[in-house]
């Protein structure tokens, strides 16, 4: 079977995701809450451009502030900047769908971005529907704003 470079594969985007399923952290509102002070702890000790030096110490403060196990610590963050950089994405397609329907009923291309837009955000909420567990995911989307606005911050570089 032939496909265009960069066009993705259904059978392998399908056995992907439920892949990523089985990996997922569950998260709880205690553990959430860890993670935040965790997260919120290291930023204050350790800004960005701090030695290696720091960074550790802030790391090693941030667990003891957090309560959360070291070994528990990176597989729940990278499911929380995850969940911030999908939602922020979401979000940013969302508003250029929004500008592109302004434009779409006097411009044949402005309307045909707005269709591949729309696929792209079906399918990456499809993908946010199949990667967390769904406790997990009311969790997140309950607590949105939060970790938005702490992640957003990583995401600037600052």
């Amino acid at each position: 079977m032939t496909r265009r470079p960069g066009t993705p594969d259904a059978v392998f985007e399908r056995a992907d995701a439920a892949t990523l399923a089985l990996a997922t952290v569950q998260l709880d509102v205690a553990r959430l809450q860890q993670l935040l002070v965790f997260e919120r702890t290291l930023r204050r000790l350790a800004p960005a451009g701090c030695s290696a030096e720091q960074t550790a110490r802030a790391h090693a403060a941030a667990i003891a502030a957090s309560g959360i196990a070291s070994s528990d610590v990176e597989a729940s963050l990278a499911l929380l900047r995850r969940f911030a950089a999908n939602r922020s994405l979401s979000a940013s397609l969302t508003e250029r769908l929004g500008r592109l329907h302004a434009r779409a009923a006097h411009d044949p291309v402005a309307q045909e971005q707005a269709v591949e837009v729309r696929r792209r955000l079906v399918a990456l909420e499809d993908a946010l529907q199949g990667r967390e567990d769904p406790e997990t995911r009311r969790l997140l989307e309950r607590h949105e704003p939060e970790i938005l606005a702490l992640f957003a911050v990583t995401s600037s570089g600052g």
